[in-house]
Parts: C-alpha cells; structure tokens; sequence
C-alpha cells in the first residue's frame, strides 16, 4: 500500500507570498477587485508557486507517495477542477491516487473528509500538508504566507519515513 499526501492549496501551493510576488497574481487582483470576482473565482484562476510545486512532485516521487486533494476547493471549484488546475500548474498527473480527492460532506469538515477518505482505503500511511490546524492527525503545518518550502519538505519527507540529502541543512 503507497503511502498518501493530502494536499491542501491556499496557504501550502497559493501562499501569501505568491499572491504578492508573482505577476499573473497581482494583475488577477487587480482586475478582481475592479469587476467584483468571487474569491474562489478569483484563485481558481491564480498561479501558484512554482517552487513548492516542484518540491511536492520531488515529495511524492521520493517517498513512492499519491497525492489525494484534501483542499475546500473540493467545495467550492470542485474536485475535477482542481485536480486539473493543479496539474495545470506543474503537479505530475501520474502521482495522482486513483481515487484523487477526499470526500464531500455537509457541511465541510477537513479532517472528517480525510478520516472518511482513510478508512474507505484500509488507512494507508499519510501526511497532511496544510496551513489550517487539523487535529489528531499527521499533518505538516505550512506558514500561510510562506507556503509549502524547504522545512516543510523536510518534515514530511521525516513523516513519510526517509531524508533526502539534496534537501538537508548540511551538505
């Protein structure tokens, strides 16, 4: 049984710091707030860090990891449409788990949907990236302006049970 990643997108792939500093960004927040987007409407059209992009795929790779969507964009974009936003923006479609996104239930509990997620897959080893606090559960917690970044890989690599050298303090 592959181990999993959930992933959530705002704060962890969408950071602060991509808002601020990438350029598609800062022209997308600028239209918005002259024509009244919807927030969803506007991150669903956002681009995300392509830093923490990359070191998720290293992430799954490394670790022999699946990818299953545990973001509220489930709710509000919907799971098909995330999943091809965020292959769109540079995840490997191939480290999709076949069974790509974690439940919708109302109202919406992250942990709940993740928990409901494990237990139909025989609970498989896991680690949540996140910038909200899921308690009880095995979770690396992002800095919402800083996003998913070299400490935060070097947790979950430690999480999902190996170190990979390229990515340590020392080297």
């Amino acid at each position: 049984m592959r181990q999993i990643i959930f992933v959530d997108i705002d704060g962890v792939l969408l950071s602060g710091a991509a808002w601020a500093t990438l350029p598609r960004n800062s022209e997308l927040q600028r239209r918005a707030s002259v024509s009244g987007y919807a927030q969803h409407e506007v991150s669903a059209q956002a681009g995300f860090d392509p830093i923490a992009i990359a070191m998720l795929n290293r992430l799954a790779e490394r670790a022999a990891a699946e990818l299953v969507i545990s973001s509220i964009w489930r709710y509000s974009v919907g799971s098909v449409d995330t999943r091809t936003k965020l292959i769109a923006e540079g995840i490997r479609e191939e480290l999709f788990h076949v069974d790509f996104a974690c439940p919708l239930a109302s109202p919406a509990n992250k942990r709940r949907d993740i928990l409901t997620w494990l237990r139909k897959h025989g609970n498989p080893d896991y680690v949540i990236l996140d910038d909200e606090v899921i308690y009880g559960m095995n979770q690396v917690l992002c800095d919402p302006v800083a996003g998913f970044g070299v400490r935060e890989y070097r947790d979950a690599a430690t999480a999902l049970g190996f170190q990979d050298h390229v990515m340590s303090a020392k080297r």
